[in-house]
């Protein structure tokens, strides 16, 4: 075999490899990172992987009560509990309970709501977006030992609304909003520090 068909070879090979790889790489790497990538540690389970959320399994309840409020927003405490304890129960393996029946207790302090204007009209000078903003001190801590489990001070989720024609959103709207976020991110922080 000469040199010049040596060459040859090899790149058609090499062209081959390449072509099967544009077929075959992409799908084969997005499965094995499909499957890597929702693999966690369970202590708890024999194949040493956990497919999803992973929440301490050494507690099974919460209680969630009524938040204290330090604002002049009177009901915001209400909104804010509702949304959190929905979450919780939406998304956590937790049975939200009694005081006397639970093994954490996850309290919080409404500290701050902030209404920032984002823009004008130009026509008006009103306000045309603001940015609601919820700002709270949180603990979620052991029933029996007072341990902290997750504590967080000056925890601020904000959402936009529109106050002005034509959409006219009112104030109520973002309230219910930041609720709602505040319970995705007190959830999401449930999971992720401990």
């Amino acid at each position: 075999m000469s040199r010049t068909m040596t060459r040859i070879s090899i790149l058609n090979v090499g062209r081959r490899a390449a072509r099967l790889w544009a077929r075959l790489g992409v799908p084969v790497m997005v499965l094995a990172l499909a499957g890597v990538g929702g693999c966690a540690s369970d202590r708890d389970d024999d194949t040493g992987y956990h497919v999803g959320e992973l929440f301490p399994v050494q507690y099974r309840t919460v209680t969630v009560p009524i938040f204290a409020n330090e604002t002049l927003y009177t009901g915001l405490e209400r909104t804010v509990t509702d949304a959190v304890i929905k979450e919780i129960q939406s998304r956590t393996p937790y049975l939200v309970v009694d005081s006397d029946q639970a093994d954490t207790v996850l309290e919080a302090t409404i500290q701050g709501v902030e209404k920032r204007r984002l823009s004008n009209q130009r026509r008006t000078g009103l306000s045309q977006e603001l940015m609601y903003t919820v700002t709270i001190d949180f603990s979620w801590t052991e029933s029996r030992t007072g341990r902290v489990i997750v504590e967080r001070r000056q925890f601020e989720t904000g959402d936009l609304y529109i106050p002005s024609s034509p959409v006219g959103e009112m104030p109520d709207l973002a309230a219910f909003a930041v609720a709602d976020e505040i319970g995705r991110d007190v959830v999401d922080l449930m999971v992720s520090t401990w």
